[in-house]
């Protein structure tokens, strides 16, 4: 594959791509991304910081690393560790990151190689869809329409209190029957 090729397909994955040594010290920040001035941290500050430090910062909302750092120190690779950043002019943030340990021929640890991707739209489409699904459930339940759901065989799926009422049956009975 050609590095041209390779770059690409690597950038069409992650928004930032850094490399940290032995120490878990960033040793190696990438580019922000064309067009974007968003970027997790800030890289000259960033070089030389452990990583917890460099992507939270003074304005960062302090995640749990614990869980990533310990697969770091065991060496082993993470993936999809989450982690947010509050930024003064971008809002909160939502990260992913995703890293392999780096060894060289003779299988001494040199650090880890990580990529880390934006995914704020994702966690707002996510809260927006479970806000909505609170609410529709709310106005399932509490309506005092007679609202019950049957599957293709005319099995009940779903009912509300009102349908409970009006049947004489509680829902746990109706579920799954005719």
């Amino acid at each position: 594959m050609s590095t041209r090729r390779f770059r690409d397909l690597a950038l069409a994955t992650a928004d930032w791509f850094i490399e940290l040594d032995a120490e878990l010290h960033v040793s190696a920040v990438s580019d922000p991304p064309v067009g974007t001035t968003e970027v997790p941290f800030i890289v000259e500050c960033a070089i030389g910081m452990r990583l917890e430090d460099a992507v939270a910062g003074e304005d960062g909302l302090k995640t749990n690393w614990a869980q990533c750092l310990a697969a770091m120190n065991r060496r082993d690779p993470v993936k999809r560790f989450r982690y947010v950043v509050a930024n003064p002019l971008l809002g909160t943030r939502h990260y992913e990151l995703n890293g392999l340990p780096h060894f060289n021929s003779l299988n001494q640890f040199l650090g880890y190689r990580l990529a880390i991707a934006d995914v704020t739209a994702q966690v707002e489409i996510v809260a927006k869809r479970d806000e909505m699904a609170q609410l529709l459930t709310a106005l399932f339940e509490h309506s005092p329409a007679i609202i019950s759901v049957k599957d293709v065989e005319g099995r009940y799926t779903a009912m509300n209190r009102a349908a409970e009422l009006a049947y004489g049956v509680s829902r746990d009975a109706a579920i799954g029957r005719e």
